[in-house]
């Protein structure tokens, strides 16, 4: 091969390596739209959620949270284990509202894909929270990456600042959770 060749050949590897880091970026970008376009009812099913759990104190709630998302695949143990351990190193600052809490981690390497799931307590628990005790609604909320949870996030926000929670804590089955939420999703 002469130098000429060996210059072509160069310039197609440089031009390959640019188009498959292009193809990359590109793939990355659908999937992160991909991601953001899912929804709160997306995410949610009658599997992940429980209704009238009974748990003994707040940590046992955000397990079984942990619980019904890792019996799908979407998280590990060690993310429901590292939930936990967050609530217990920093305290009950995820209690955002009267009632009603949202677990979650940073640890988006146990986690699969995005999920959410809703546990609400047969008899509420302490969380230590000054203002917002006792908890008787715990959603918790598993991503891959910083930003695939942007649209269920604003949805959950809706939901508890509509009737949806009262709601829930009158639901008979998950199926009727996933009506109200819709009915409260489409209504906005």
């Amino acid at each position: 091969m002469n130098s000429s060749d060996s210059s072509a050949v160069s310039k197609l590897i440089s031009l390959s390596k640019t188009k498959a880091e292009d193809l990359r970026i590109n793939t990355l970008a659908r999937e992160t739209d991909r991601y953001n376009s899912l929804g709160l009812l997306d995410v949610l099913s009658p599997l992940s959620i429980d209704l009238d759990y009974n748990a003994s104190d707040f940590p046992s709630a955000i397990s079984r949270s942990g619980e019904l998302l890792s019996n799908q695949g979407i998280i590990t143990h060690e993310y429901t284990n590292s939930m936990v351990e967050l609530y217990e190193s920093i305290g009950p600052y995820i209690v955002f509202t009267k009632g009603v809490a949202l677990a979650h981690s940073n640890k988006m390497e146990y986690v699969d894909r995005t999920g959410v799931s809703l546990v609400r307590l047969s008899s509420p628990v302490e969380s230590g929270h000054p203002e917002n005790d006792p908890v008787d609604v715990l959603f918790a909320c598993a991503t891959p990456s910083p930003t695939s949870h942007s649209r269920v996030i604003i949805e959950l926000g809706k939901l508890i600042s509509s009737d949806g929670v009262q709601r829930i804590r009158l639901a008979k089955t998950p199926d009727e959770v996933l009506r109200f939420i819709d009915e409260v999703l489409e209504n906005d």
